[in-house]
């Protein structure tokens, strides 16, 4: 119940009642001592709670539950464990204290838990994203999709492969449905019709009742239902949902061996290699592919040195995109290595290989060849170019990751981009962006390139003031992610509901008549 209300409290940004009254469930002189020490009253965050969960699951407890009153020493001492816990993870970062730095900021921000998704990325864009995945899977099947759903199917005890996507839906609204009614216990019990189907799709944590074994953080973020002593499952908070039902379903069809041979998928390397063709030629591709009209072009590239698609708007104003589907290492996260997330990036985004300089290489290109390449013959000095990395890994929406990128990758020369009227600095972008803004670009052309210019704009004057202050907060400041800062100005971006959004992804990926039947989730 407290990890639901720590996820509510970060979704909404006020606190949750329950918070407001474990707090107050606390003795007076109690809170007269601690809460004046306390900034806000989030409390926690959902990894420290789900941290102290794996450790009572591991730990050996009653066999029978206890019914315990939520008041006096408990208060204190469930209380004290929080702050213990906070301390554990947080500790000495050193904010503040040492010389202001981008790998400071992302110490920080690693400590924040292995999956880096927002709380409402899931209930906005998760059904649009795992239809579209289903679609994929039909097209690359053909006729063998039919044995790969029956196999799933035979496994799993789901009546459609369309009963995953709907089935984690009905969990958010069962949630909405308790969070309304002021109940943030909610309980599967042994008879309900997906008891069982929860433990065949592998999202539940059992209690241990042995030493030997131990639950673990990253257990349990990826499987959010726990099972007690009464057999019950109780749901411990929906922020990872879509961490569970993108890449670790992936994984579940290959370590169940359920994706056809003819995929030739027997190693993870070749599952990443499968979920790469989805993310960069299926799903992004086709969505900039949507996005073409009457003075908007939108060019595929099958070069492995060159970006995966270039968008031109009015002959003007050109957009290369890389698309890169590289995920981080669990490892990362759960040892909060800054070294291991810079190697990361370097290895995707910096190196002479991949991400910006196989931008630059198409920059140069364009240079060498007058624009023929895109059939822009002679109009280099009119080119406005707009280098784009999409990825798909959450934890690169961290602060100063963009700026980390620009600071150490390879430079063009400046007799290059002197050819051309403006070449912008690379801009990293998520691959939610597109799915979550689809109306709003396709019936804006220039809105991109507005929001492009205006966040690099404000990076700029923030640095400025940053060298007059030296505060850490505006150092922060001048590290914000491009989705970040489009969320926060506005300008209609991030303003459709999930039902615009569902809608705009089923013109595009045309999903068939059982899929349709989802959209009219409220």
């Amino acid at each position: 119940m407290l990890n639901i209300a720590v996820e509510e409290t970060k979704l909404s940004g006020a606190t949750h009642p329950f918070i407001v009254k474990f707090i107050n469930t606390l003795p007076i002189n109690y809170q007269q001592i601690v809460l004046p020490r306390i900034s806000t009253f989030y409390l926690s965050t959902a990894p420290v709670i789900t941290e102290i969960l794996a450790d009572l699951l591991t730990n050996d407890l009653p066999s029978e539950i206890q019914s315990v009153e939520f008041e006096g020493i408990f208060a204190v001492t469930a209380f004290n464990a929080v702050l213990v816990y906070n301390e554990h993870r947080y500790s000495e970062l050193g904010l503040g204290i040492k010389k202001n730095s981008i790998e400071l900021i992302w110490k920080m921000l690693l400590s924040q838990g292995i999956n880096a998704e927002h709380p409402a990325a899931y209930p906005r864009t998760g059904i649009a994203k795992q239809l579209a995945f289903i679609g994929f899977l039909k097209d690359l099947l053909n006729e063998e999709f039919e044995d790969f759903e029956a196999r799933l199917l035979k496994v799993t005890g789901f009546s459609s492969i369309y009963d995953y996507p709907l089935t984690f839906i009905n969990l958010i609204v069962t949630k909405e449905r308790a969070i309304s009614e002021n109940n943030l216990l909610i309980v599967v019990p042994k008879d309900h019709v997906y008891y069982d189907i929860f433990h065949q799709i592998d999202v539940v944590t059992w209690l241990q009742t042995s030493n030997n074994n131990r639950v673990y953080l990253e257990d349990m973020t990826v499987k959010p239902f726990i099972k007690l002593a009464d057999d019950s499952l109780y749901l411990s908070g929906i922020s990872n949902f879509g961490l569970i039902t993108e890449k670790v379903f992936n994984f579940y069809l290959f370590k169940q061996n359920l994706l056809p041979q003819s995929l030739r998928i027997s190693r993870f390397s070749d599952l990443q290699g499968l979920w790469g063709r989805y993310i960069e030629k299926y799903l992004i591709f086709n969505l900039l592919k949507s996005m073409e009209k009457k003075g908007v072009r939108v060019i595929p590239s099958e070069d492995l040195n060159l970006p995966d698609a270039t968008m031109i708007i009015n002959e003007r104003d050109v957009f290369l995109f890389e698309i890169k589907s590289s995920s981080l290492n669990k490892n990362v996260t759960i040892e909060k290595s800054v070294e291991q997330f810079k190697d990361f990036i370097d290895t995707n985004f910096v190196t002479d290989k991949k991400g910006i300089p196989q931008l630059n290489r198409m920059i140069r290109i364009l240079c060498d060849t007058d624009g023929s390449h895109c059939n822009l013959n002679g109009q280099l000095k009119k080119l406005r170019i707009f280098p784009i990395l999409v990825y798909a890994e959450n934890h690169l929406n961290k602060y100063g990751v963009n700026e980390y990128a620009i600071q150490n990758a390879p430079k063009l020369d400046i007799d290059i981009t002197e050819k051309f009227q403006k070449v912008a600095p690379v801009t990293m972008i998520h691959y939610d962006f597109f799915i979550e803004n689809l109306r709003v670009l396709k019936g804006r052309r220039n809105i991109l390139k507005e929001n492009i210019e205006a966040y690099h704009h404000q990076i700029s004057r923030l640095k400025k003031k940053y060298k007059k202050t030296n505060s850490t907060r505006d150092y922060f400041n001048t590290l914000i992610s491009f989705d970040d800062f489009c969320a926060i100005r506005g300008s209609l971006l991030y303003s459709e509901n999930h039902k615009t959004i569902l809608d705009e992804m089923k013109n595009v990926f045309a999903f068939d008549k059982h899929a349709n039947k989802l959209s009219g989730i409220n």
